[in-house]
This record gives C-alpha cells, sequence and structure tokens, in this order.
C-alpha cells in the first residue's frame, strides 16, 4: 500500500512536469489537465489499496491452509490416539471377562470341596447341636458364595459372547405357577398378599433354565423390596405371537433417572454405606441378557399402586434356525432357588438382642454386624468370657451403646439404616461414650474410610 502510493505520486508529479503543457514546468494552461492529475493520483491510489487487500487475502489464505494442514495432522494424530485408546478398552474388556471366567472356575471346585463334604456331615447325627448349626452357617455360605461365583461366570459368558440357547416346548402357565410356589411359605410368613394370575396354557419355545434365572431374579427382587403385609402380584397372558410376564410390588420402586441402570452389571440403586440391602448388583443384569437372548425386552415401571412393576415380552417361537425339544420340558430348579430364598429370609433384620452374661463382672461388649450368621459367629466366639449384646444395624447399635456401660463395641460398616461409620461419629459426638474403645471389623477395604474412621 506504501509503495503503491509512492510510486503513483512520483509518475503523476513526472507526467506533470513533462508531458503536460508547458513541458519542463508546474504551471497548467489547460483546467482538464488537473482533473486528469487528480484521476490518475486516485486512480493509482485504488489500485494500490486492491493489491494490498489481496495480498493480505493471499497471506490469511496461506496461513488458515497452513493452520488447516496442521490441524489435520493433529486431528489424525487424536485419531490415532483415540483408536488405540479403544483397542486398549476393548483388550482390557476382554481381559476383566477372561478373569471373571477363570477366577469363576478356579472358585467352582474347591466351593465343590466344601459343599460337598458338608452334606455329607450334615446328614450324620452324631453332630451335637453347636456343631450341626455350625456347619449349616459354612453350608449356607459357602453356597451363598457359590450361586454369586456362578453370577460371575454367567456374566462373563454373556460378555464374551459364549451363552448358548437350548430351546425347548413347554407351558410357560406351568412353569410360572411352580416357580412362585416356592416363595409361598415365605409370602405367608411376611404377610404379604401373594398371587399369580395366568392364562390357563401359555405354549412357548424357550430356554427353560435361562426363563427360571429370569422368574427368580424378578421374584427375589420383588420379595427384597416389599415390607412386609405388603402385596405381590405376578401375572402371565399370551398376546398373539409373544408372552407377557409381569411382576409388580409395593415396595419403594425404581426412580425415573434410574430405571435403565438398574439392568448393568454392577450397578445398585443404592450404593452407600448404610444401603438396605446388600448384592453384587448382578440379578437385573443377568434377567435384562437373557431375556436378549430369547429377543424380548424387559422394563420396569411404577406399579398402579405404588412399588416397581417388571414387565418381560418373549416371543412364544423359536428362531427358525434353532432346534427346539419337542418333548414336553420338565420343570427344572436348582439348589439356588432354595438358596434364594433362604437368603431372602434372612435380610429381616434381627431385633437388638441382650445376652445373659454368665457372671455379672464379665466385660460387656456390643456387637454391631447386620449379618446374622457374621454376628451369631463373632458373639459365639465372645460369649464364654464377654458379655454379649446383638446389634443388628447402626440404629440399634446406637441405641445399646447410650442405654448400656459398654467395655468395647465391635462394628461393621455397610449395614442397613445408619451405616458404622455415622453411628461411631455419632458415639464419638458424646463425652460420656468417648473412652470406649472401637473395632471396626469390616470387608469394606477403603484407604480413605480407614484415615477418616482413624481420625
Amino acid at each position: 500500500m506504501t509503495g503503491g502510493l509512492a510510486s503513483t505520486i512520483i509518475s503523476t508529479a513526472l507526467v506533470w512536469y513533462f508531458f503536460i503543457p508547458p513541458q519542463l514546468s508546474w504551471s497548467v494552461q489547460n483546467p482538464n489537465h488537473l482533473f486528469s492529475v487528480a484521476l490518475f493520483i486516485v486512480m493509482g491510489g485504488f489500485f494500490s489499496l486492491t493489491f494490498a487487500m489481496l495480498k493480505k487475502a493471499n497471506r490469511l489464505a496461506e496461513e488458515a491452509l497452513s493452520a488447516a494442514e496442521t490441524s489435520n495432522l493433529q486431528l489424525e494424530e487424536s485419531n490415532k490416539k483415540i483408536s488405540a485408546l479403544y483397542e486398549k478398552t476393548k483388550e482390557i474388556d476382554k481381559l476383566k471377562t477372561q478373569f471373571f471366567a477363570n477366577v469363576s472356575h478356579e472358585l467352582r471346585t474347591p466351593l465343590a470341596l466344601i459343599l460337598g463334604p458338608i452334606s455329607k456331615w450334615l446328614k450324620n447325627d452324631d453332630f451335637k447341636d453347636q456343631t450341626r448349626s455350625e456347619l449349616e452357617i459354612v453350608e449356607r455360605n459357602a453356597r451363598l458364595l457359590h450361586r454369586q461365583v456362578n453370577d460371575l461366570l454367567d456374566v462373563a459368558k454373556l460378555e464374551a459372547g459364549r451363552m448358548t440357547m437350548r430351546y425347548a416346548q413347554t407351558d410357560l402357565a406351568y412353569q410360572v405357577r411352580v416357580i412362585a410356589s416356592h416363595f409361598a411359605v415365605m409370602a405367608d410368613e411376611r404377610s404379604i398378599d401373594f398371587s399369580v394370575e395366568a392364562d390357563s396354557v401359555v405354549s412357548v419355545q424357550i430356554d427353560i433354565e435361562k426363563f427360571h434365572r429370569i422368574t427368580l431374579n424378578l421374584l427375589s427382587n420383588a420379595f427384597k423390596f416389599t415390607p412386609d403385609h405388603g402385596a405381590i402380584r405376578v401375572s402371565l397372558k399370551q398376546l398373539g405371537d409373544q408372552a407377557v410376564i409381569m411382576v409388580q410390588d409395593t415396595g419403594r420402586g425404581v426412580p425415573e433417572d434410574k430405571r435403565q441402570i438398574i439392568f448393568e452389571s454392577f450397578r445398585q440403586v443404592d450404593g452407600a454405606t448404610n444401603r438396605q440391602y446388600g448384592g453384587t448388583g448382578l440379578g437385573l443384569s443377568i434377567v435384562k441378557e437373557f431375556v436378549s437372548l430369547h429377543r424380548g425386552v424387559v422394563t420396569v415401571d411404577d406399579a398402579p399402586g405404588g412399588g416397581a412393576l417388571f414387565t418381560v415380552t418373549l416371543p412364544t417361537k423359536a428362531p427358525s434356525d434353532k432346534e427346539v425339544l419337542t418333548e414336553e420340558a420338565p420343570v427344572i430348579l436348582h439348589d439356588n432357588c432354595l438358596q434364594l430364598i433362604e437368603e431372602l429370609r434372612t435380610i429381616k433384620v434381627p431385633e437388638l438382642e441382650y445376652v445373659t452374661p454368665q457372671t455379672a463382672t464379665q466385660p460387656t461388649v456390643l456387637v454391631v454386624e447386620d449379618n446374622p450368621d457374621m454376628n451369631s459367629f463373632i458373639g459365639s466366639i465372645l460369649q464364654p468370657h464377654f458379655r454379649v449384646i446383638s446389634a443388628f444395624n447402626g440404629n440399634d447399635g446406637l441405641q445399646a451403646a447410650m442405654e448400656s456401660h459398654l467395655d468395647l463395641i465391635i462394628s461393621d460398616i455397610m449395614m442397613p439404616g445408619m451405616s458404622g461409620d455415622t453411628m461411631v461419629e455419632i458415639i464419638r459426638s458424646h463425652t460420656e461414650l468417648d473412652n470406649i474403645p472401637i473395632i471396626l471389623l469390616t470387608a469394606k477395604a477403603d484407604d480413605d474410610l480407614q484415615i477418616k474412621m482413624l481420625k
């Protein structure tokens, strides 16, 4: 721009002096000559400005092209990193699945070797009541672990795509009634209004064992969250080429923002240390995966009278390329059914229990543990030497600490109602209880929690 204007002014001066009459003079005889000089200057300035703008535009275009090339290189590099991370994630997921499968397989053998001899011993009538009681505790918890290991193995198979389907022709209404009948006694014990409404016959082609797992998990979930004197309804009907099973309860229901994640593996609505119910978070995940294997759908909504309503929709016919057993398949109920019901019976939290001391001079120990078997086991170890008070949640533990003269408190962390860490904080806020030593006996491995409790 500057050079263009300078050259325009110099050129104008040369033309004026040498070519406009009179030559070699700055005087002008004709006024039109001044107009020509002015137009020459304007056109020169215009061309200078245009050239400057074009040069700037070229520079900006070069910079943009260079930036685009750099951006493309960065994008390509980012894509490479994303691809590498994706492959790494797939590899980690594969390793995790393989790990679950390997661990599950490795655990099943020792568990079988534990359950086998214990079952054999329990058939012997020579054991004392105390020994038999302890063996029953071992058997009950070994079966619990065995079921959880089987769940892990199923999840590993599902994620690896190795779960096979074995279709058979059966009457789904009969299957549902038989499975539900195992929960009738527990419903009576808890005064739960439990009913099954089903069409007389619903002929389907399904994997019967997987359908049992679906139904058992949904029923156990309903009984777990339904309070005493509540109601549970199971209904089954055939709609065209689909069978629809609905399980509804009068429990607390599932929040709308949690209705998708509850079907994810290891996810639970309540994961806090004071959660009311335990579990691995695999039950509903297995339900969803087994329903999907049947090419069906499972959903959860609000029940009409409050609580949760789970709806499973399954096709009545197997895929055309699958083999179907034509003979009526029998009901296959595994030990998992009885184990599941036994676990549900232990969910009901016992009341605060004061054990009579052997002597009045024995020190008093408060055991706060929500698992009845663990509470009983700890108490049995302490009772020969101490007066034991058993509490099964943080609220009862706090009540016992306030009402009794204690020499020691042994407490779990993860308990319903009030967690152990909250109970300890409240106890330490009372100066009259500040000198009671506390032992936290917990399976929760958490360094942050450990530091918090030590403080």
